[in-house]
This record gives structure tokens, sequence and C-alpha cells, in this order.
């Protein structure tokens, strides 16, 4: 605790502090959260699933996760409950339950694309903050997290992750970023083949096995959700 709380102490105390993180469907996180600082609040933003996994996939190739040229199919079909179905119906309730509905906000990764100054006002609203004018900006715009290739050298990339996990162990940021203004991660990561566009077989196989999981969400939230099925 006093480790992740070091990486605060420059807020300001009379100002909302948060942060984003990849814990959604981890209970023991879950549960620490709610021990920890039980008054927050949590926004959700949930994203198309199928798309979700191909970036995924490509997040893992990118970094060299998966080795010997394995195919999305391929790595699907290894472990479709990571790649495909993140649960998001059972582990909204689960937040909801611990921190009550009106402190989880709910949001969708498409309404981000589709209205990115609407998607903003909410989340200012349910934090309780003036609103934030985009003057025309996309938050779309400058994509984080998005991987166009696979590493030229795979090896080399696995020896760039390790280095890179073990600077940010030892709070060694600074070293992190300036070797990101340097395009030196991009050259361990990146130069090498571009990803192709998902297969439309392979999609509409993935969407109907899915179907099930996207309805429960649509009666959980509310929301029509036909364009994920």
């Amino acid at each position: 605790v006093e480790w992740y709380a070091w990486h605060f102490r420059h807020c300001h105390p009379d100002l909302p502090v948060g942060e984003v993180n990849p814990c959604f469907r981890h209970e023991q996180a879950r549960k620490r959260i709610g021990r920890l600082i039980p008054n927050c609040t949590i926004i959700c933003t949930l994203r198309d699933p199928v798309e979700r996994a191909y970036s995924a996939y490509k997040a893992q190739c990118h970094y060299s996760f998966l080795r010997g040229g394995i195919s999305f199919e391929e790595a699907i079909r290894r472990d479709p409950r990571t790649l495909v179905i993140p649960d998001y119906a059972a582990n909204l309730r689960e937040w909801q339950s611990l921190f009550g509905e009106e402190r989880v906000l709910v949001c969708f990764y498409d309404d981000l694309r589709g209205d990115s100054q609407g998607f903003l006002d909410r989340i200012c609203a349910f934090i309780g903050i003036p609103r934030i004018r985009l003057n025309g900006v996309s938050l779309n715009a400058r994509t984080r997290n998005s991987f166009a290739c696979a590493p030229r050298n795979p090896y080399l990339a696995r020896k760039a992750w390790r280095l890179k996990r073990w600077l940010k162990d030892r709070r060694s940021y600074a070293t992190v970023n300036f070797f990101e203004r340097a395009h030196l991660w991009e050259f361990c990561f990146g130069r090498g083949e571009k990803f192709p566009p998902l297969d439309p077989a392979l999609e509409a196989w993935l969407r109907e096995s899915i179907r099930a999981e996207v309805e429960e969400l649509e009666r959980a939230t509310g929301r029509d959700l036909r364009p994920w099925k």
C-alpha cells in the first residue's frame, strides 16, 4: 500500500484523483479496493468483445508473448476465456454489489469513438468536476496501446519487455519515458509484418459464440448492443 500511495504523493488533497487499471476481472483486487478505499467511485468502460480480443492478440504478438507465428484463431482456440469472453455482466454485478450501483458508472468504448464530448461530459458529471471542453478534438484521435505490426525480431522484443519491466519495478519511470521519446520501444516491438484485418468468417463465428454473454450484458445495463452481435 505504501508503494502504491507513493505514486500519488504530489496530488492535491482537495481534488479527485483516479487512474486506469486492468483489474476489472480480478476478484482479489476488487476486494482489496473495497477494503482500502471503500468510498471510491468506479468507472467501467466496456469494449466490443471481438474487437477487444483481436486487440489483445495483437498486443501479445507485439510484445512477443505468443511465439512461433500463432494465428488469432489458434490463440483463441487455445485459451478462449482469456481472449474472447470477459464476463462483463457477472463482473459488473460484483463491482455494483461491492460499491453500490450509484457509485459504478458503466460506459462503452463505442461512445468514446462516436461522441467523445458526450462520453467525457458523462464522466465529469459522475466524478463531480466541471465540464471539460474538447473543442472539436476527438478523444479517439490519439489512440494509445494500438498495435499495427508484430516485432521484426521477437528475441529483441522479449529482451526489451524484460528491461522495461525491470525499470518499472525500480520506479525508473524517467528512464522508461526517455526510451519512449527516443523510440527505443518502437524499434524493439515493431517494424515487423502488419497485422491483417480480422477475417470475416472468424469474426462471424466469434460473435455467434459470445451472443449469450452480450445479451446478458444488455439485460444488466439496458443497453442495445446489436453491433456486438
